[in-house]
């Protein structure tokens, strides 16, 4: 008993109040949304606001979980050089100098990030060392789907228009063809 309970139980505890380094957490939640209004028609008018933005959010909640969000992070705030700090124990520490496969490793530990589709929102809480480097690399990762939301709008704002002057060139046509039919019949 003394072995498989009361030992682990007391090396847990000299651990956690003498080595461990402490974590804070910065949570934070926010909405994807479109910026044009879509009054849409078939069957996407149908849907709630927040059902039919739900590809973007999950567009923007799958590229923060990316190995891409973290090598971003990494450069723009360091993540990698937080977590090889020899301040933080041993345990919960990088080595130093660390691939992206070890710090993307860490990354899913301590970055978690959901959608709430009953919401619409994005949820996150992002842990690390120090509350200021929590908030900062929060901050960042919302300044990341930011502009991934607005990356995607563009790009369907593109997709509008090219798919617009595509409509419009053929209607030109269609009423040309319309025209002359009419100029033929007349004579």
């Amino acid at each position: 008993l003394s072995v498989f309970v009361l030992l682990p139980t007391l090396l847990a505890g000299w651990y956690f109040f003498q080595i461990a380094t402490p974590m804070y957490s910065t949570k934070s939640a926010f909405m994807v949304q479109q910026a044009d209004g879509n009054s849409g028609t078939g069957l996407g008018s149908l849907l709630p606001t927040q059902l039919s933005a739900n590809g973007d959010a999950i567009a923007v909640q799958d590229y923060l979980t990316s190995k891409d969000a973290l090598i971003r992070l990494d450069k723009d705030v360091g993540f990698k050089s937080h977590f090889s700090d020899p301040k933080i124990d041993p345990i919960q520490r990088l080595e130093s100098n660390p691939s992206n496969e070890k710090a993307y490793k860490l990354y899913k530990k301590y970055v978690k990030i959901g959608y709430d589709p009953t919401e619409g929102s994005i949820r996150m809480e992002v842990i690390a060392a120090d509350p200021e480097v929590a908030a900062d690399f929060s901050r960042a990762l919302v300044a990341y789907a930011e502009k991934r939301a607005d990356d995607l709008t563009q790009r369907k704002r593109e997709d509008h228009v090219r798919d617009a002057l595509k409509s419009l060139d053929e209607a030109k046509v269609e009423r040309r063809a319309a025209q002359t039919a009419l100029v033929e019949l007349q004579e």
